[in-house]
């Protein structure tokens, strides 16, 4: 299985976020969506650049967990392509 973009992973933050505990959001939000790397985060929130890793890495596993189960954003995208595809965009 290919490993997934930054912006995949953005947009699995956007779908599925709701499902994750705060912090997980909170840890993602700032690591896809402002750009921190993960000592800046450590940094940030107390913890140890290998506490920050692993909450990034669960949180990243459950998104994948749950796009692989529910496929919303395969749909999504299927979606969009033929909208283009339609429209001619």
């Amino acid at each position: 299985m290919r490993e997934m973009s930054n912006i995949e992973y953005s947009r699995l933050l956007d779908l599925y976020g709701p499902l994750l505990t705060a912090k997980q959001r909170e840890y993602l939000d700032c690591y896809y969506n402002d750009d921190l790397s993960l000592s800046e985060i450590a940094e940030n929130f107390g913890v140890t650049p290998q506490g920050a890793h692993d909450i990034v890495s669960r949180a990243r596993k459950k998104l994948v967990d749950t796009e692989n189960k529910l496929g919303f954003m395969a749909r999504f995208g299927d979606l969009e392509t033929k909208t283009e595809e339609t429209h001619g965009v």
